[in-house]
């Protein structure tokens, strides 16, 4: 076909808007986009059409209409939707077309299409004129034509020749509607299975063309001016397929146009799964996916993960979904936190240990070793559990607390507590002033003038002691605490004795007297045993 000249109506038209609404809707990472049914009603509430289209060569849009060439030689035009067709569901597209007032007979020519292109083929549209209606050299594609001019002889890698049944002589045959395809070479091939003659009283009329497809039994149903085409049994696509309206003319000629009368159909989707991975690649976080349509942009945010701070992410975190799934990555790093074991005794703390540790590690601690350390102290309550996992969290310290008594006082306590159940409320009375009486830390000595003169004379020596006020006649020092016991003060006479009779009692008390708890000073050991003796009775000792 040299000449065709193809009209096409406002056809694409509509197809073309539905699309395009939904493809400019953008998805963030506070939701998750999924492709809508494109509709009439949606493509009515567009302001412009044109903002949805991808127009080349002659091709323009006026409100509603699309044209695709004009009533002038050696023209192409294509428009094509933004966003590809999913052909995993049904698609339907009612159009109404325009493909002039003249035969090839008369000078016109050459058509127009309705096609669907693989994504990775769509910028080749619109490189060749006349019988290739715009297609030529774009491979892998499928679509139905009204083929307004016979060409007899094909063109290399643009088109092959028409069926021979719709003519014999170049420009002179009869108009007809086929479905075509291409290899992977690119050259148009008409399909003559259901290829038909059409009417060629155009008279710049726009007629009905219906476009369906049955996702379920992968076949195409076309009906136009009545009349129906059938292509079963086709290999579903396996790419995204663009919808693209295309017309040409060579030096026949005719105004093709096209509008979109109703459309169904979902746009072709595809995905972006973003991972949120630690340094190891290990998943924080279920992956989460995001479905777009291809040209609409995304722009994905990082999750805040509690015990987490994020390290790096990929730059492609936004964009523009394209027809090839893709991946998002953010890495994330644990915090660090600190574990404080506290040992405490009446709130006061005895021992600290502190461990640091990430998000989600353990640690392992026995207290045994502390606990021999401070063996005077037993535990009363224990908060730590032996191992603990850093939870997923942004608090930075954990504090446990092992609350001790001391042994002793446990002891005591329940000692106590055991004898004073067991006496008789007399019995706890008496025990109390006995208590009372024991706890008295008064000291009452004798008169100085009943001290014999050679103590009393070393005693005027010490006048520097502490004690000068209760112990006028020896001085004394504690190596321990001890407790001192007094006597009450009783109308006795006080025994008497020598110096001599001291010196006696002194040898016979120094071989059965025991370490002494106290230094003494002024004198040995039986020296004071022997002023005791002569000071106080032997009731009171």
């Amino acid at each position: 076909m040299k000449n065709k000249q193809v009209r096409i109506r406002p056809l694409f038209y509509m197809a073309t808007v539905s699309v395009m609404l939904l493809s400019f809707s953008s998805i963030t990472s506070n939701y998750k986009v999924s492709a809508k049914t494109i509709t009439l009603s949606q493509l009515l509430n567009q302001n412009s059409l044109a903002s949805q289209l991808i127009l080349n060569g002659s091709s323009s849009v006026n409100d509603n209409l699309i044209t695709l060439t004009s009533d002038n030689t050696e023209q192409s035009g294509t428009a094509y939707i933004k966003t590809p067709i999913n052909f995993s569901n049904d698609v339907s597209l009612n159009l109404s077309v325009n493909i002039g007032n003249k035969s090839q007979q008369h000078d016109g020519g050459d058509g127009m299409a309705v096609s669907f292109v693989p994504a990775d083929q769509i910028k080749k549209v619109n490189q060749k004129n006349g019988g290739s209606l715009g297609l030529g050299g774009i491979s892998h594609i499928f679509g139905f034509k009204i083929d307004t001019y016979f060409n007899r002889f094909p063109e290399e890698g643009s088109f092959k020749a028409d069926p021979p049944q719709f003519g014999h002589r170049q420009g002179d045959g009869q108009s007809f509607g086929a479905f075509f395809d291409s290899k992977n070479e690119g050259v148009i091939h008409t399909i003559t299975d259901e290829a038909q003659q059409i009417d060629e009283k155009f008279n710049n009329q726009f007629k009905s063309l219906i476009v369906s497809y049955n996702s379920q039994s992968s076949s195409f149903t076309v009906t136009y001016d009545n009349q129906v085409w059938h292509y079963k049994n086709m290999q579903k696509f396996q790419s995204p397929m663009y919808l693209v309206f295309s017309a040409a003319t060579g030096r026949n000629h005719n105004v093709q146009q096209i509008m979109i009368d109703d459309t169904n159909y979902k746009p072709f989707t595809s995905s972006v799964t973003v991972n949120y991975l630690d340094n190891r690649k290990n998943n924080l976080l279920p992956s989460t996916k995001f479905t777009g349509n291809i040209g609409e942009t995304y722009k994905i945010n990082e999750e805040k993960i509690p015990g987490y701070i994020l390290s790096n992410q990929s730059q492609n975190s936004s964009g523009i979904f394209n027809e090839t799934d893709s991946e998002i990555n953010f890495y994330y790093q644990p915090m660090q936190h600190h574990v404080i074991v506290n040992f405490r005794y009446n709130d006061r703390i005895l021992r600290k240990e502190v461990f640091s540790g990430n998000t989600g590690e353990t640690i392992n601690y026995a207290t045994m070793p502390v606990l021999e350390v401070l063996k005077k102290y037993q535990v009363t309550r224990n908060e730590w559990p032996g191992t603990f996992t850093i939870p997923r969290t942004d608090q930075q310290n954990f504090y446990f607390n092992i609350e001790l008594s001391k042994k002793n006082e446990q002891i005591d306590t329940n000692e106590a507590s055991n004898k004073t159940s067991n006496k008789t409320p007399n019995q706890a009375m008496d025990q109390h002033n006995e208590n009372k009486e024991s706890q008295d830390q008064t000291v009452v000595l004798p008169e100085k003038e009943n001290i014999i003169p050679e103590i009393v004379a070393a005693n005027d020596d010490q006048n520097d002691s502490p004690r000068k006020q209760q112990l006028t006649f020896y001085k004394f020092e504690l190596n321990n605490s001890v407790n001192i016991i007094s006597h009450p003060k009783k109308d006795k006479s006080m025994y008497m004795t020598t110096l001599d009779q001291g010196m006696a009692i002194e040898k016979k008390l120094s071989r059965q007297a025991q370490p002494s708890p106290f230094n003494y000073k002024i004198s040995s050991f039986t020296k004071v045993l022997a002023v005791l003796a002569t000071t106080t009775t032997f009731s009171d000792r």
